[in-house]
Order: structure tokens, then C-alpha cells, then sequence
């Protein structure tokens, strides 16, 4: 919902805090883990024990993101001005320099490499002159070791927030034109929806790409490209599918300026909103359990956890049933992206 300003990362102390079921070395439970970043680093958590382990120094970290086998974990920190690519083991060792100057990481669905976001020098012209030189994005896949990086484009006006299919076919990508897309393997690449996005995020078959548009949340097939609206509205964005890929999880300003923001569940087959958290304040960043009965979101408390959090890390951790009810905070505090394991690992 926000972006963060990122601090340096340093040395991986390990601060154990509630259930051994995810400090002591056993299996984490069926709901798997919670990734949540925050001012001290990112919080492991187990809902169904409540059990809490912190990765230090690895303070307001974004872009966090699974492996599908729930057993690293990637994220993004900056520090002197350039961010860098990290990542972890689930159970809070390992820590890895992936990969510095690059950002925005998508884990290939075997878990073994990345795609990420350099910065390259591009010219918006040949022959390039030094006075026509300029910074852009690119796309590069790297191994989850660091090793084997190679350049997948070359776009003059930048490509940002790669996610990469599950089936590991293609990679969807945004620039300032639209949508692309590219073939990992041959670097062959296509346009898919000539607008702007905001958001990108694949249904879990693949068989779908939803993306947040200026009017409304879309869903595109990447074999036709035709692009479907499924809901207009002009303040959605954090998609995240249902496990099963009937559902889409969003977050929305709500009219009425004393509600703040509201998590809702769109049905993509019938159209249908419920709104689910409906009240004074802010719900956001809603994320699945990998059972798809539960939604992990943050919520704020108004211009007191602002003050007290900063504009940054503006959210508590908060769990609720798929259908609005038994909504529970989870960890007090102040939290900024989070992300659940598709799958639970043994930690």
C-alpha cells in the first residue's frame, strides 16, 4: 500500500520470541508461516501456535516473497543509496546476499532462481552519447546462490515488478507502454495489454493474469490478451488470489472518508464484492493462508500508530476467517509487507 524507505542490512541475530512449534526445530503448522516486515526486521509468525521468531537487522525490509516449497525466503533492503536482493532460510538461518543493485524479486517455481530489477545504463537512441545516458530498470534472472546472471531485456523506458507464471513459462512484467511479457529460457517476448498497471499477480493455475488498471481490477488470458474487468473501481489495489483461484483478496478507500480503507473479496466468476472488514480505519495488504480459509491483513489505528510508526510501517498484524469473522490481532506493532508460505515447510 506504501512504499517503505529501507534501512542497511547488517549481522542475522535470531530472537526467539513465544511457541517452540516454530523456534524449537519442528514442523511448522498446516497454515504455514507468516512473513511480516517491520522496524526490527522481519517477523516469522505461526498463527495456529502464535509462536513468533524474528530476523534481526533486516529492518523494513520489502518485496518479500516465498518460494513456492515455503523453504527461503527473498527479500529487498537499501542502504547507500542502492537496494540489494537477500534472502533466508525459513527457519531464520542462511542468510545469503543474493545479488546488489536489484529489487523487486519473483521466485521460479522450482525455487531456484530469482528474476529482479537492475538498474542498467540504456540510451533512448543509437549511437548512444554520453549526454543521452540514463538509468532504467531491466529484468536479470539470477540463481538463488547469486551465480549465472543474465540480462532478460532491454527496455528504454524501464521494466518493473516482474512475476514470473507458475508453470515458469513466462514472466509478466510492467513498463510505461503496458503489460509484457518474456520467455525466460529464448528472452522471446510480446506486449500482452497495451495500458498502464499497477499491480500484476498470477492465479495460481496460470491460466490468468489480474492486474489493477486506473478504472478497476482486471484479468487477462496470457494466450489471448484480452483484457476483462471484473470490478470498476478506482481506489482497489494489494490483489492477492484465493488459493483455488476463485477469489481475489483486495483493498479499497471507501467512500465515506471516516471508514479509511476496507479489505474486500471479489468472486471472479460471478462478480460478487464482500466487503469484510468494514469499520473506522485502515485494512490492507490482505494475504491468503494456504489453505485459503484464513486472510492475513494490516490494520492501523489512525494518526496515533501513524505518529508512533511513522508513514512507513503504518499497520498491525491482524488474522481473519475467509469470510470477514473471528477477525483477531495477531502481533502488536508495526508492520509493513507480508507474505504467507503456499506451502508449510519444516522449520
Amino acid at each position: 500500500m506504501v512504499r517503505l524507505s529501507l534501512a542497511i542490512l547488517g549481522a542475522l541475530p535470531l530472537l526467539v520470541v513465544g511457541s517452540a512449534a516454530v523456534a524449537g526445530g519442528s514442523s511448522a503448522s498446516q497454515d504455514g508461516l507468516i512473513a511480516a516486515a517491520g522496524p526490527a526486521g522481519i517477523d516469522l509468525l505461526d498463527v495456529q501456535s502464535s509462536g513468533l521468531r524474528l530476523i534481526g537487522k533486516a529492518e523494513q525490509a520489502q518485496a518479500v516473497t516465498w518460494s513456492r516449497d515455503g523453504r527461503l525466503l527473498a527479500f529487498e533492503l537499501s542502504g547507500k543509496g542502492e537496494s540489494s536482493v537477500y534472502s533466508v532460510r525459513a527457519e531464520g538461518t542462511g542468510l545469503r546476499l543474493v545479488l546488489k543493485n536489484a529489487s523487486s524479486p519473483s521466485w521460479s517455481p522450482d525455487g531456484k532462481q530469482l528474476v529482479v530489477v537492475r538498474e542498467t545504463e540504456t540510451c533512448s537512441q543509437k549511437p548512444c552519447s554520453a549526454e543521452d545516458e540514463f538509468d532504467s530498470g531491466n529484468l536479470f534472472v539470477v540463481d538463488a546462490d547469486g551465480g549465472n546472471l543474465r540480462q532478460l531485456t532491454f527496455v528504454a523506458n524501464g521494466a518493473e515488478s516482474p512475476v514470473w507464471s507458475p508453470d515458469g513459462k513466462w514472466i509478466a512484467f510492467m513498463t510505461f507502454d503496458g503489460i509484457e511479457l518474456i520467455q525466460p529460457e529464448s528472452r522471446k517476448g510480446r506486449m500482452l495489454v497495451a495500458e498502464f498497471a499497477y499491480e500484476l499477480e498470477w492465479s495460481p493455475d496460470g491460466t490468468w493474469l489480474a492486474f489493477v488498471g486506473d478504472d478497476g481490477i482486471y484479468r487477462v488470458r496470457p494466450t489471448f490478451g484480452e483484457p476483462e474487468r471484473l470490478i470498476r473501481d478506482e481506489r482497489a489495489e494489494d490483489i492477492a488470489w484465493s488459493p483455488d483461484g476463485s477469489k481475489i483478496a483486495f483493498d479499497q478507500d471507501l467512500d465515506e472518508p471516516s471508514l479509511g480503507v476496507d479489505v474486500a473479496v471479489l468472486d471472479t466468476e460471478t462478480g460478487k464484492q464482500t466487503n469484510l472488514t468494514r469499520r473506522p480505519g485502515n485494512d490492507f495488504a490482505p494475504a491468503w493462508s494456504p489453505d485459503g480459509k484464513q486472510i492475513a491483513l494490516l490494520r492501523d489505528t489512525g494518526w496515533a500508530l501513524l505518529d508512533w510508526c511513522g508513514w512507513d510501517l503504518n499497520g498491525e498484524l491482524w488474522v481473519m476467517r475467509a469470510d470477514g469473522t473471528n477477525l483477531r490481532r495477531l502481533a502488536k506493532g508495526c508492520y509493513g509487507p507480508l507474505a504467507w508460505t503456499t506451502t508449510s515447510p519444516a522449520v
